[in-house]
This record gives C-alpha cells, structure tokens and sequence, in this order.
C-alpha cells in the first residue's frame, strides 16, 4: 500500500574508481565498447545484406545491426517480437537483443511471451561466452554509446587505449499517466578513488492529484497507513534504475499515524525537517520548497538530509 503523502527515504552507498584496467596484452583496436559489440555482429552475420545489414525500414524486425546503424536502430523504435524493449540500459534481462543472443549462445528456448527464433538466425554460429558477456556487461553499464566500458577490455583481451569513463544510464521515460508514477532522487557527485553512504529524504503528496491514479488502483488504507477513512493507492512492483557506480539504493516510505500529521509537514518547524535544498542539476545546492514540484529544474529534486 502507499499513501497519499509519503515521505521517501533513500540510502544509498556509492563509489567511483579513477583505476584503468589492463588485460595484459595488446591496445585495443576498438575506442568503444559499442564499436566491439557491432564488430561482434559482423563477425557472426548479423550485418548481412539478407539479415539486419539494411535500412530498419526493410531490415528484418526493423533492426539495423550495421557500425554505425546499430545504437540508434537498438534504442528507438518498437520491436515487432514482444512487448519488450530491444534495449533496456541497465538491465540486460528486459532487453530482447541479449535474450535472443543468449538463447543461441546458450542453446536454450526464448523465455516465454517473447516470439520468433533466437539470434543469430538462419543456422548463424551463436555468440561465445565471451562475445555474450560483452554485450552483457555493455548493456548492464547503461548500454552507453560511447566510451569504453571497466570489464570490456578483459573480454576483449586487450588494453583500453582510453580511460575508462563512468558509466551512466539514461533515466528511463516516465510511465503513461495512468500506467505507474516516476520518483527521482537527485544525483550525488564524488571525487575519484571517493566513497560515501548517504541518506536523505524527498517530499511526494497525491492527496490532491489522485486522478492522476485509475480508480481501479484506488483503496482504502488499511490501519497502518491511516484507516478506511484515507485513500491510498495498491501498485504491483518497483523498477530501480541506477548508475552501475552506486553499490546500493535502499527506498523506504514514512507515513505517520493518525493525529501526528504535522511529522509529515516538510514545512512545518515541529516536523523537525528543514535546509531543503536541490540535490543535483544546475541548481543543485540551492534552497528549495520541497511542496513546489519541479522547483529544482531537471534532474534535480528537493531533499534533505
């Protein structure tokens, strides 16, 4: 169950490493990840003038697999298999492209809801377990266009001839009205070789939006968030995203009893909260009203610790 007002607590500990890797052997040939996982399609047929090798208009599934062709044909566009992305950033089991490669590398049926064949097709020599923890771990960094991904260079047996970036993954679209609600943390930015742990609250109030919820999602609280007397809401499961940097994101909701409203007041000097201020973006750090939505700009919330 989650209430109308709800106070969100986010811990989460983070780190970022400035360390290169090296696999002990020679340069890479590849400036990118992407460019190794596109040479792994060519080098398995995918990129074939009968396969994915042709404009995604006429491609088959309308997925264009050539250099260059590969990341926007990946990351926009619906898939004609299943209702699933092509690409997840982030994480590689709701991305069709891995599930697919992963059955042909692993000699295993499509998981279910998912049609068609896996990949590559037409009697194509599957991925090796190399080549499919590459496209793995690409996708699981946020899939990024470029740069070079930690880990890659050991798959690939060669030395990153650049450093190593830190790796970023695109917030996902917000959900149709009606179909889910987005919270957004904030960012937290450290130094290289930095670590920390971190915990602050965000400030969320439905109680006058709740069209925003389909009625069918509408119930009474139950007595532990308020009495039958207060609306709530049910959802069905939560989807985290975070960069691969955050080591972890624990999400709580605090919801006070009846008669202790004013603990939910962020506003109001006995709820005991106060110094809001924007937590990343191009206002980050300064004051804020946690009750005005948006006050922070774009990727940015109102928090406090």
């Amino acid at each position: 169950m989650h209430c109308t007002k709800v106070l969100m607590l986010a811990a989460a500990a983070v780190w970022l490493s400035a360390c290169g890797e090296s696999s002990g052997g020679q340069d890479c040939e590849f400036e990118t990840t992407l460019a190794a996982v596109e040479s792994v399609f060519e080098a398995r047929g995918c990129t074939a003038a009968s396969c994915h090798g042709q404009e995604a208009a006429t491609a088959p599934g309308m997925l264009d697999l050539r250099p260059g062709f590969a990341f926007d044909s990946l990351s926009n566009g619906a898939p004609q298999a299943a209702e699933i992305n092509r690409l997840f950033p982030g994480d590689e089991q709701l991305s069709l492209l891995y599930l697919k490669l992963a059955a042909g590398t692993n000699g295993e049926a499509l998981p279910a809801g998912i049609s068609g064949g896996s990949m590559p097709s037409g009697g194509g020599d599957p991925l090796s377990v190399d080549e499919l923890e590459l496209v793995r771990t690409w996708i699981r960094a946020g899939a990024p266009e470029d740069g070079f991904v930690a880990g890659t260079g050991s798959l690939l047996k060669c030395n990153p001839t650049v450093d190593d970036d830190p790796n970023k993954i695109p917030p996902p679209d917000p959900p149709a009205i009606g179909t889910g609600l987005q919270f957004y943390a904030g960012a937290w930015a450290l130094d290289g070789e930095a670590e920390n742990e971190i915990c602050f609250i965000s400030y969320y109030d439905y109680s006058e939006r709740m069209d925003l919820i389909p009625a069918e999602f509408r119930v009474p609280c139950d007595a532990q968030h308020g009495g039958s007397e207060r609306e709530c809401f049910a959802y069905k499961n939560v989807l985290l995203s975070q960069d691969p940097q955050s080591h972890h994101s624990i999400t709580e909701k605090y919801i006070p009893p009846p008669g202790k409203e004013v603990q939910l007041d962020p506003m109001n000097p006995e709820s005991g909260f106060k110094n809001w201020q924007c937590l990343g973006g191009a206002n980050s750090g300064s004051s804020c009203d946690p009750t005005d939505e948006g006050a922070c700009g774009d990727r940015s919330q109102c928090v406090t610790r």
